[in-house]
């Protein structure tokens, strides 16, 4: 596990460890470098929007992606008023 996940979830927690280790039987990987079409660049890839290219991986792998590039962030939404000095 690396970038993202480690700074949010820490190193080698042995719960982690466990989940991961787990779930990683279950889990096809996927990349950019699987993405590709063959004889596609992957510089060329990499100029197309990030959800253009996240939607093209995860249909690859066999993942819904209905929300890709329509995301309800609605359960996100606090008020944040009291944070703003008036």
């Amino acid at each position: 596990m690396q970038g993202i996940a480690v700074n949010s979830l820490g190193h080698t927690h042995p719960k982690l460890v466990k989940t991961v280790k787990d779930q990683s039987k279950n889990v096809e990987w996927s990349s950019t470098e699987t993405a590709l079409e063959p004889g596609q660049r992957k510089s060329d890839f990499d100029k197309d929007p990030v959800l253009d290219r996240m939607e093209i991986q995860l249909k690859k792998s066999g993942i819904e992606t209905e929300f890709t590039k329509n995301i309800d962030l609605s359960w996100a939404v606090e008020n944040t008023s009291h944070l703003v000095k008036k």
